[in-house]
């Protein structure tokens, strides 16, 4: 929207997955019911909304407002399902909504092998089905159809939302998922080019960082390092 004359800029709605985690924080750190309130309407609009039309649709500041269906992502979708795995661990139909969750990401972004000869809609070159597909490291996690490229931070937030479902369910093959996934972060980050860093674009040629998907990658395998009850050592050397 307009920040001065608050109009739309587009039909294009937030969804509010990290504003309803936020308020809901504020709330149990200083006890005012109205930040929970607000929490409870940013839920509701969830379920009335993506949850129902499954229109999980980007959230990124470099991507202008697309159609329903035409730049998915599985961020805020994996978000909430680990809201639901962490909030209702004893709801039957909220677990097998998290779940559902789960696949959708796994369906449309994950990559274990043989990565795809087409992408989405005309993606931008780092999307191409060509010679970049060959720098890909694999099994990887796609960011979003409009930037149908793996990165490190896609993966760990499936990372996350695979640990949350373990705990609800306890079936291994989730963790086995996760350290699929984490061991090609981890490599990529002794890489001879890699200053020690876990990199943005999980391909073969570095690029460009952003610091909070790295801080995101840190806290994933700490969830998964702790998970597999491991030396830390297997992950940290500094």
């Amino acid at each position: 929207m307009n920040g001065k004359t608050g109009e739309l800029a587009s039909d294009n709605y937030l969804i509010p997955t990290s504003v309803m985690l936020f308020l809901q924080k504020i709330s149990d750190l200083t006890g005012k019911r109205e930040y929970a309130l607000s929490a409870r309407k940013a839920l509701d609009w969830i379920n009335n909304n993506p949850v129902k039309t499954w229109n999980w649709q980007g959230q990124f500041e470099d991507v202008s407002p697309q159609s329903p269906y035409q730049n998915l992502t599985h961020i805020e979708a994996g978000e909430f399902a680990v809201f639901l795995l962490e909030q209702y661990p004893h709801d039957k139909k909220k677990i097998e909504l998290a779940v559902d969750l789960l696949r959708f990401t796994e369906d449309q972004f994950v990559v274990w092998d043989n990565p795809p000869i087409d992408n989405p809609s005309a993606q931008n070159p780092d999307g191409a089905a060509s010679s970049q597909s060959l720098k890909w490291l694999l099994p990887c996690v796609f960011e979003q159809y409009r930037c149908y490229v793996p990165t490190t931070g896609s993966s760990a937030c499936f990372i996350n939302t695979l640990l949350a479902a373990y705990k609800v369910t306890g079936e291994e093959q989730l963790v086995k998922k996760a350290n699929a996934l984490a061991v090609v972060i981890v490599n990529q980050q002794y890489s001879f080019d890699s200053d020690r860093r876990y990199q943005t674009w999980q391909k073969s040629n570095k690029g460009p960082m952003w610091f909070n998907v790295e801080l995101g990658v840190m806290k994933a395998l700490i969830n998964l390092r702790d998970i597999n009850k491991c030396n830390s050592e297997y992950f940290f050397n500094n």
